[in-house]
């Protein structure tokens, strides 16, 4: 599936003429039937496999928040757009913004075999380790602790300082 379509390709007039993008809720709305799976007054409901919704426009499909970004701007994303709560498929305009790949990676949530619940927090040799990644193949380790609370809140201020707004969120 074609995730980007180029600007040349797709113009925001036309884009603007067959469909309305509320940025307060970030639902699309179709203005004109496009197709039988399209109908005028429908929300499109595609998803792809990585759980982002999608339309499809002129045979490619497009995902909804890079779609938003350009309906508003009027210029496609150069870079990623992250969802800054982390939820795939919010695409209001206040929770997006324009990225590179390392800082969309900042901003996911917990690895699935993070075993203490913590973004840079994992257990070694009986301790709590703190360890972050400033930018590709570059980490920094910030200590040893006996404590998990504590691990954690060195964690947090360690992305803070170093992720500034794309430090991951607790969730």
């Amino acid at each position: 599936m074609s995730r980007n379509i180029s600007d040349n390709e797709l113009s925001r007039d036309y884009v603007r003429s067959v469909l309305d993008y509320n940025p307060d809720t970030g639902l699309f709305t179709w203005l004109k039937t496009v197709s039988s799976k399209a109908p005028k007054g429908t929300v499109p409901d595609g998803r792809d496999p990585d759980g982002y919704k999608v339309i499809m426009l002129k045979g490619k499909y497009l995902r909804q928040h890079r779609l938003a970004w350009f309906y508003i701007t009027g210029e496609w994303p150069s870079g990623q757009i992250d969802h800054r709560n982390g939820v795939r498929d919010d695409n209001r305009f206040c929770n997006l913004r324009e990225c590179d790949s390392q800082d969309n990676n900042r901003n996911r949530g917990l690895s699935r075999n993070n075993t203490s619940g913590v973004s840079g927090v994992h257990r070694q040799q009986g301790k709590w380790m703190v360890r972050i990644r400033l930018q590709k193949g570059v980490r920094k380790f910030f200590g040893y602790f006996d404590d998990l609370e504590f691990a954690e809140l060195v964690a947090s201020e360690a992305r803070d300082k170093y992720h500034k707004e794309f430090s991951l969120c607790a969730r």
